[in-house]
């Protein structure tokens, strides 16, 4: 026998990837620890539903999974936007060519990092640690 329900979860298990759901119509009400169901990716990502949260699990005789979340509010975004809202102050959004990334605090690092643009804005102050290679002293400029 198999079955769909739509849940509450109640507790996260983020070591073993794994929830527990409250689902009316279940013998027990709380399920055993369901396994997270992640979309496949050459990168390896971690998603974790919170507690409250709406989701989708699936049973099969002998186990069952979380497939999903239920997303109870509409992002405000277009339908051609891709975005990754984390929530007000922390987001990615993707649009027309354009990528935003809306953060308190963003680090890049890697070993070179390289901007190609005909035209740069910083808007704010400028720190240099290092060296500012083709810069004429005194001069201001390149």
């Amino acid at each position: 026998m198999q079955w769909v329900m739509i849940g509450t979860v109640s507790s996260l298990n983020s070591e073993d990837m794994t929830v527990r759901v409250e689902c009316d119509g279940l013998d027990t009400s709380l399920s055993d620890e369901l396994s997270i169901v992640i979309p496949p990716s050459r990168a390896q990502e971690y998603h974790m539903p919170d507690v409250g949260d709406t989701v989708l699990c699936i049973y099969t005789e002998s186990q069952g999974f979380c497939i999903g979340m239920i997303q109870d509010a509409t992002p405000e975004m277009s339908a051609d936007e891709w975005g990754i809202l984390f929530d007000e102050e922390n987001q990615v959004v993707f649009k027309d060519g354009k990528m935003m990334v809306k953060a308190k605090e963003v680090t890049i690092e890697g070993t070179k990092v390289s901007i190609i643009a005909p035209e740069v804005t910083i808007g704010g102050n400028l720190t240099v640690t290092g060296t500012i290679n083709g810069l004429t002293p005194g001069s201001g400029s390149l």
